[in-house]
């Protein structure tokens, strides 16, 4: 008799067969994760650092995120990293969720090029 699998093993079976299929396909189709709540911010110091990043969501279910640096002099840099779990990282969800929205990013750039914002508009 097969075991039956469950959702969260038939992810893990496709993300070892094509991870970034999967990741396109979670950013590019709607979906209200229920252990979230609106108007909460989700926060999380770096593991380097004492700087945090915060995600929350507004009651139109608008995403909003912040990054605190705080000048430490102990610390040397403004950037806030979350290792992987052989790095010694603490917030390997967190990771996770960061290498989402680096993909989320690209993949907008890619289908939605800001060039003409960075372009100077000639005064004349």
């Amino acid at each position: 008799m097969t075991k039956k699998l469950t959702v969260y093993d038939k992810t893990k079976r496709l993300l070892q067969e094509n991870e970034g299929e999967v990741l396109k396909a979670m950013m590019e189709h709607p979906f209200w994760p229920r252990a979230l709540e609106l108007q909460k911010s989700y926060t999380r110091i770096g593991d380097d650092t004492s700087g945090k990043v915060s995600v929350a969501f507004a009651p139109d279910a608008d995403a909003w995120v912040e990054i605190w640096s705080h000048l430490d002099p102990q610390e040397h840099g403004f950037a806030h990293r979350f290792r992987c779990a052989f790095g010694g990282g603490e917030s390997l969800r967190v990771r996770n969720a960061l290498l989402m929205l680096a993909l989320a990013i690209k993949l907008d750039n890619d289908a939605f090029p800001q060039d003409h914002r960075r372009k100077i508009k000639d005064p004349q």
